[in-house]
């Protein structure tokens, strides 16, 4: 459960905080107007909007109130009713809006020397920074919230504990939470809305006790949480039902279970649909109703694509957790998915488990490739982000008051208002540099993307693409006529005999031609050849005989030496025969991802290859004259071959020439974009020395 509970605290909903209950500040410096009627008309006409959820209602309001104050020049109303209207537009996720609204808020407040709402204000602006990943800006508002409200008796001080225990780390958030669950129960005697806080916080708390394997303080904080919404706080009970729902599910209650996350996903407020939606697939499959369950995590992986758009896991812990949400939605889809399929012969389900471990592959690859190009995207890309988000929810809920069959899930949970808002967010990200990704607009699963895909491979093409798990490992293997998938061994027996291979290679072992016992004999059950028949040897001989395969490892595959697996041995001399010599071997990113780069590179690109090692080498003769000419000084030309390799009689290490790679480095190097900062070393000048030189 515990990749479930880091990423609690990052879904629970932001708070805002308008303005203060009557009873708890009741005294504003400067502030004549606000305790007029006309004042007090406003706020309370803005109380059923908020209520109704209409925001945007409730911001006209919020808006006549800051045009009253400032007639009247009372900076102080206006502070309050303009942190109003920022706290409405941040509920739309309309960013810009908010900040700029936020901003001209704080200038009033220091205007009227207002500490209090300074503040408030303040914080409003760390939940903004948190909600667009910008938490080095979060940090520093939260800092000066709580600088300027030091020495006050400020009524937002539970808040701003909580999001203190939010941006920090570790076990140290657990007293940051428990004194945050402390100030808002004592808070709560004056104003009954710090009752929502606690709640919060208790959820929070469970959390970070959970994540340091306290299971049952987690349990406790949960109840706890439970019973003040009941009490309480009935919209947030959502939150309260997907937790138990998943605690029950753990335990193997699963009548409860299933219960529970209907009643959350019923619910007004929770967590995302898509977490929703894949605990419930994972409860039916328990229950062995595969039938409705696969339905159920396949509309969850739908949904989980679009929450991972943008989120660049290597920026904060915390946006680690959203990733790692995602990732084990995907990799829980794909092993029901290819166990249903195999069971039952349908093709359907293995071809979608293949697209969700390429889409998985693709998300990872592109967040991790754009982060930095992502850091600079404008406000409007987070606020539609956030509103495709939104979209999904509501369709969530829509979806839930459903009966449970298999058709619940057969619609797909999309509407041209999402479809709309994810296209404009392909649209700003080619405008921002990224390109237009076809991981971004295209749902999941769809069919015509893996008919493409299989139809641009060549007769002579083959793609093996590894997906590696816990428990088990998958080999997908398409051709332009056929898919199929293979179970192979976990990830850590994978890794293990990758590790094993490369270091006896590394140790110049005589894996690569086969281990000899002491009176010499050949092994067979050498390194190379039962490392390709762990990863290949379920194959096919259609699939077998294709000459040219496309590789799409991942974890340590990528460090895996590929050409000198061993398929087989000459049976008349004993010798190895290599991948590499029955087969073309080229390494991709996946069947997603487009062929060419999805923007300009930022830093040059460097390619080396085709060097001289060998003394019979045309070129040696020109790089010869050439270095006696200049003395064979340090840095001539081959002068690191001749004092390494050719003018040593005890090491005499001369190599043939690989055919093609002077053709690879030139190609390479014009995929990339030729310009000033790109350079190729070929021949004479590929030597240690230029290399280490070189600066692109």
């Amino acid at each position: 459960m515990a990749p479930f509970s880091r990423g609690l605290a990052f879904f629970l909903a932001f708070w805002v905080v308008a303005w203060p209950a009557a009873s708890t500040r009741t005294g504003l410096p400067r502030s004549g107007w606000w305790g007029t009627q006309e004042a007090l008309a406003l706020r309370q006409a803005v109380q059923e909007p908020i209520r109704n959820g209409d925001f945007a209602g409730a911001e006209s309001f919020y808006q006549q109130g800051a045009d009253l104050s400032a007639q009247h020049r009372d900076p102080t109303a206006s502070a309050l009713f303009l942190n109003g209207v920022a706290s409405t537009r941040l509920a739309r996720f309309e960013y810009r809006g908010a900040l700029d609204a936020y901003l001209e808020a704080r200038r009033q407040a220091e205007a009227s020397r207002d500490r209090t709402s300074l503040g408030v204000i303040d914080l409003n602006l760390a939940s903004l920074y948190q909600q667009m990943y910008d938490f080095d800006s979060a940090r520093r508002s939260l800092e000066e919230a709580g600088r300027v409200a030091q020495g006050l008796d400020v009524y937002y001080w539970p808040q701003l504990l909580l999001q203190r225990g939010r941006l920090a780390s570790g076990a140290s958030s657990i007293s940051l939470y428990k004194q945050g669950i402390e100030a808002a129960h004592i808070a709560s005697v004056k104003d009954s809305t710090q009752i929502i806080v606690e709640a919060r916080a208790w959820d929070f708390l469970g959390v970070a006790l959970l994540e340091n394997g306290d299971e049952e303080g987690g349990k406790q904080a949960a109840a706890k949480a439970l019973e003040l919404r009941q009490q309480s706080a009935p919209r947030d009970l959502g939150l309260s039902y997907w937790r138990l729902g998943a605690e029950r599910l753990k335990e193997h209650s699963l009548a409860e279970a299933e219960s529970l996350t209907l009643r959350a996903m019923q619910a007004p407020i929770g967590p995302p649909a898509y977490l929703l939606k894949y605990q419930l697939g994972r409860i039916l499959l328990e229950e062995g109703r595969f039938e409705e369950a696969l339905p159920a995590m396949e509309s969850a992986v739908a949904q989980a694509q679009r929450w991972r758009v943008g989120i660049a896991p290597s920026l904060t812990t915390m946006d680690g957790a959203t990733s790692e949400l995602g990732k084990q939605i995907f990799e829980g889809f794909i092993k029901a998915a290819v166990d249903y399929g195999l069971l039952n012969r349908s093709q359907r389900w293995i071809d979608e488990g293949f697209q969700a471990a390429e889409l998985n592959r693709a998300l990872d690859f592109q967040n991790a490739t754009q982060s930095e190009w992502r850091r600079r995207l404008p406000d409007e890309y987070w606020e539609t982000l956030a509103k495709v988000k939104a979209e999904d929810t509501k369709l969530a809920r829509s979806e839930s008051i459903l009966p449970l069959s298999t058709s619940t899930w057969s619609h797909k949970a999309y509407s041209p208002e999402a479809e709309r808002l994810q296209m404009r967010l392909a649209e700003i990200e080619a405008q921002a540099g990224l390109g237009s990704s076809l991981i971004n607009t295209e749902n999941f699963p769809s069919p015509d993307s893996l008919s493409h895909f299989r139809k641009r491979l060549r007769d002579s093409e083959v793609l093996l693409s590894f997906g590696l798990g816990k428990e088990e490992s998958f080999l997908w293997v398409v051709t332009r006529s056929s898919l199929h998938v293979y179970r192979l061994p976990p990830a850590d027996r994978i890794r293990e005999a990758v590790g094993e291979f490369r270091q006896a290679i590394e140790d110049g072992r005589a894996v690569v031609e086969g281990m000899t016992d002491g009176a010499g004999r050949i092994d067979e059950r050498d390194l190379g050849g039962r490392l390709y028949d762990m990863l290949f040897g379920q194959l096919q001989a259609s699939e077998v005989s294709k000459p040219a395969w496309l590789l799409s490892p991942e974890d340590a595959l990528l460090e895996l030496p590929f050409a000198a697996l061993v398929p087989e041995r000459d049976q008349r001399t004993g010798r190895s025969k290599f991948l590499v010599e029955r087969h073309s071997l080229q390494m991709i990113s996946g069947a997603l991802l487009p062929q060419t780069p999805l923007a300009s590179p930022r830093k040059g690109f460097l390619s080396v290859g085709d060097p001289i090692y060998n003394m019979a080498d045309p070129r040696w003769k020109e790089g010869w004259k050439a270095g006696w000419k200049a003395g064979w000084k340090s840095g001539s030309p081959l002068n690191w071959f001749w004092t390494n390799f050719a003018g040593d009689p005890a090491n005499q290490l001369q190599l043939n020439r690989l055919p093609g790679t002077r053709r690879e480095v030139e190609t390479s190097a014009a995929a990339w974009g030729i310009s000033a900062s790109t350079r190729t070393l070929e021949g004479a000048e590929a030597t240690s020395d230029k290399i280490g030189r070189a600066h692109v």
